[in-house]
């Protein structure tokens, strides 16, 4: 119950992600392990964040930490984990 995070969440940057416990064990039959739709709501919150962040910089409207959200090609990590290796 005290886990930050589950293993396949070390591998996401969509920090916003709300892990709802109940829907984790409904869905994952795991409570630390969000489900895809969670995955998927989360990525597309944080594809969004990325385009505002380019529209900002294109009027050079600079935010405090304007750490680069980099693009990716997924929405659940879970599609990507060829790559983890």
């Amino acid at each position: 119950m005290r886990l930050d995070h589950a293993p396949i969440c070390r591998h996401c940057d969509a920090y916003q992600c709300k892990r709802c416990v109940w829907m984790n064990q409904k869905l994952t039959l795991d409570l630390n392990t969000p489900s895809h739709q969670q995955c998927v709501v989360a990525h597309v919150e944080r594809n969004a964040s990325r385009h505002l962040q380019k529209l900002l910089n294109e009027k050079d409207i600079r935010l405090s930490n304007n750490q680069e959200i980099k693009e990716i090609n997924y929405l659940d990590p879970f599609n990507n984990y060829k790559q983890w290796k």
